[in-house]
Parts: structure tokens; sequence; C-alpha cells
């Protein structure tokens, strides 16, 4: 073998090698899907997302894990965030940060940063295709003769890099959506406010949450961490929509993302549309046949985790459900007793409600008393249960 030969064949090696080590990633992030109407890379986290052809996004294909906090080579970029608005993957390593179908340009989140792998070999793991549209800024899968829907306007056109996304090798279904989301400002019952923009919480677009006990509630702003004037106030006549069972009071409630609140009681569930400030028409349904592997009566609480997941509480267990699956994950319910640690014994038997607030906490009541768990930590706080009387102001 002559001498120009071993050497070729060595650089060959060497590259693949190369090639194979860029598509290894230490840290990367599920929950990244295309959408199969705008043709854009999003992210399903804690939403579906605002979709330039039109309502949320739609789900179709793989799930892909995009690597985070990686350094820039020669066939890899950073600079690549989620938009906060419409939850689409796009370069923010311009000045000009494109269009966003929300309205405006993208917005960057306060999360990953991540950096993508391009310019190499496609393999049974990762899909090529994937560009840069030098219109909206946002990454979208350029392997269809459909170029989708830009927000700047037609179809996307390509430029720049040709990505090559790592992905798991099941397919997923794609699952019901969200509804549509209409425009701001958002009005919510009796209350005419700007929007605030918020991550994964049981808060409203309205900065405000509000919490149900038998057919009163009370809407609550955290920021100034007290219950508004006025408060409680009746279910009737300020929900529209609600049927005559939801009115006489509800067994809980599940901010699902920013355009959608569940509510659940007994046996049967209301959709309500945060934007129109009403139940959706032909609701309430069975729970039974639309929410698979969860309870058919009587769900105690709910709500959604910054992982992508609801959890659902009824008597002393709990479900983990998959917000982009739409189905339950494998193995539950589950006992809280061991699932959910620090928590007490009167907690692990039962719990009355929970939220998730802005500052990474989750705060679970049981009749008159309440604990804090740090979500980062998994953890129950120290020094809880507390009673809500004189930590909650204007809550009874």
């Amino acid at each position: 073998m002559s001498m120009k030969l071993t050497l070729t064949i060595a650089i060959v090696i060497a590259t693949c090698f190369t090639n194979l080590a860029s598509l290894t990633v230490t840290n990367d992030r599920p929950y990244w899907h295309h959408c199969n109407k705008c043709q854009v890379m999003f992210s399903t986290e804690d939403s579906f997302g605002k979709c330039a052809a039109g309502g949320v996004h739609q789900v179709q294909g793989y799930e892909f894990r995009l690597p985070y906090d990686g350094r820039e080579t020669k066939t890899t970029q950073a600079n690549w965030r989620m938009c906060r608005n419409c939850h689409a993957l796009f370069y923010d390593g311009f000045r000009n940060k494109g269009r966003c179908p929300a309205g405006g340009a993208h917005v960057a989140d306060n999360s990953f940063r991540y950096s993508l792998v391009h310019d190499v070999p496609a393999t049974a793991g990762a899909q090529s295709a994937w560009r840069f549209c030098n219109k909206c800024n946002a990454m979208f899968y350029d392997g269809f003769p459909d170029k989708g829907h830009c927000a700047a306007g037609g179809p996307h056109v390509a430029q720049g890099f040709n990505f090559v996304l790592a992905h798991g090798s099941e397919v997923t279904r794609a699952p019901a959506p969200p509804p549509a989301p209409k425009p701001p400002p958002i009005r919510v019952p009796g209350q005419n406010t700007p929007q605030l923009t918020t991550t994964t919480t049981s808060i409203w677009p309205n900065g405000k949450a509000y919490l149900f006990n038998g057919s009163q509630y009370v809407r609550y702003d955290p920021k100034a961490d007290k219950a508004d004037p006025g408060y409680p106030a009746p279910i009737a006549g300020n929900w529209p929509g609600f049927s005559p069972a939801f009115q006489e009071g509800v067994d809980a409630e599940v901010v699902w993302n920013h355009q959608t609140v569940y509510f659940f009681k007994g046996d049967q569930y209301l959709r309500y549309d945060i934007a129109a400030d009403r139940v959706d028409p032909g609701y309430p349904l069975p729970i039974a046949g639309h929410w698979p592997g969860l309870w058919t009566d009587h769900i105690d609480a709910g709500v959604v985790w910054p992982n992508g997941k609801a959890y659902f509480f009824s008597g002393s267990k709990y479900v983990r459900y998959d917000i982009a699956k739409d189905k339950a994950d494998p193995g539950y319910p589950a006992d809280i007793k061991g699932g959910w640690p620090g928590f007490p014994a009167s907690f692990a038997a039962g719990i009355d409600d929970v939220v998730v607030w802005p500052n990474g906490k989750a705060y679970f009541f049981k009749g008159s008393e309440y604990i804090r768990y740090d979500i980062a930590a998994d953890k129950t706080d120290p020094g809880y249960p507390q009673p809500i009387a004189g930590s909650w102001p204007g809550l009874r």
C-alpha cells in the first residue's frame, strides 16, 4: 500500500471520528419537535407556543435532544435560543432578532444557550436539512418541498449551515394541541390588565393566580403577596360558561399554558380560554377517554411542572402526565409517600391544592397548612408545614 493511500485512509478515519464526536454531547435538552404546519423547530416544555401558520404549533416526528453550553467550533454554532413568546428555536447571534409570530422580534428566554452541530453526515440518530431562515431567524426543516410559513411572510428561506440534530429513536405521535391563542390584551374575570410574561407557573398572563374554595374564589397577586381587594367572590356570574355543577365548586384547576386552563369536577372537566375569558364550546366533557392514564373521577389537584410534565393528585396517589405525548407516563399512579421528598405524613395522605410560583418553588396546601417545595432541589424546604393563616394574606 502506498504512503499516499495510507494517509488518505487515516484522514478519512479521523474525519469520521471527529464528526461522531461532534454529535456526542454531555448536556442536552429534550422537548424539541418539528411543527408540521410552519416547519420550525419548537419546544413543548410548557406550552405549544405560537405558530406562524395560525394557532399553536403541531408536533410531528421525532423528539429532538439539543446540546447546550458547548463551545463554538468549525462544525458547531452557538447562540441558538428558545423564543419565550412563540417557543421556536431562533439564532440570537445577530442584532436583528428576526420576526416572531406572536408579534415583533424574537425574545430569548433566560435559560439554555444551544450549540448546534452542522455540516457533518446525518446518522440514524441525527437528522440533517435543518436550516436557518434569513427572514425570521428561526430554525426550520428544509427537507420537504413545502418550506412552511414564515412569520415574516411567505415561505422560509434557507441560508448558511446545514444543521444535523440528534433525536430519539421513537417517533412521537402528534397530540391534540391546546386551542389557538388570541392576541393580547389578555382579559380575565372582571379585569383588564397588560400581559405579563411568565414561565411555567400557575400564574395567568395577567400576573394573577386564582384559588378556589367551595363556591368562591380568590384572585391572588404573587408580586404583592396578598389577595386582591374584593375577594373572595362567588364563582357564579364571574366565570362565563361554567355549568351549574362547576359554579358550586371545582376539584382542581390546572394552568396548562398561557392560553388554556383546565378545571376538573367529579368525572368531568372544562377547558377555559384565557383570552376569550370563557369556557370553550362543547364542555364539560368526561375525563374518561380524553386524559389517557388519568383517573376518571375526583382529581384533587394538578399542576404543570417546568420539566414538560403535569402532576395530578388524587388521595394518596399521583400521576405524572407527559404533555407532549398527551398521556400518563408508565408506572403511574404512584404513592405520594416516597415520591415527594420531605412531605409530612398528612400531605402524603393527600393534598387539597398546589401552585407553582415564578421563584422556583411549588406550594402544596392541605387543610389549614402548606408546605414549600424546591423544584430544582426536588425536596420540601426545611421548616414546613406552616399555617396558611398569616402567610397568605386574604386566604382563609
